[in-house]
């Protein structure tokens, strides 16, 4: 029985090693520019932009994403978001209703004043 159970969690993480290989594939195909499926008018505007995989790890961001951030956009892929960004808002239900409802969240910065600004 123990066999049986490991052997059952091997081939759970085989499937989960195999599906993260073919989005890693999948995302580098898209970063060297052979796809063109992900919205590529997004990308090269002053918003920034980015796209995630399975587990919220970033397919593509776009240049002015890296920038804001001081990297290039290929310092992202396969990187995983909450890795990256560890923020007390993370751990809110939001990434979680975004998977299950698959509408997009929006957040914006707040304004601020400059100290000094007239």
């Amino acid at each position: 029985m123990r066999v049986r159970d490991r052997t059952r969690q091997l081939e759970e993480m085989n499937r989960s090693l195999e599906a993260e290989i073919a989005e890693r594939a999948n995302a580098e195909k898209i970063t060297q520019g052979e796809e063109c499926t992900l919205g590529e008018h997004s990308f090269y505007g002053a918003l920034l932009d980015c796209f995630y995989g399975q587990g919220f790890h970033f397919l593509r961001v776009n240049h002015a994403y890296a920038e804001a951030d001081e990297h290039s956009p290929e310092y992202y892929v396969g990187k995983n978001h909450f890795e990256l960004f560890p923020n007390e808002e993370n751990s809110s239900d939001i990434p979680q209703r975004v998977v299950e409802t698959k509408m997009p969240h929006f957040a914006v910065e707040k304004a601020f004043e400059l100290l000094g600004a007239p």
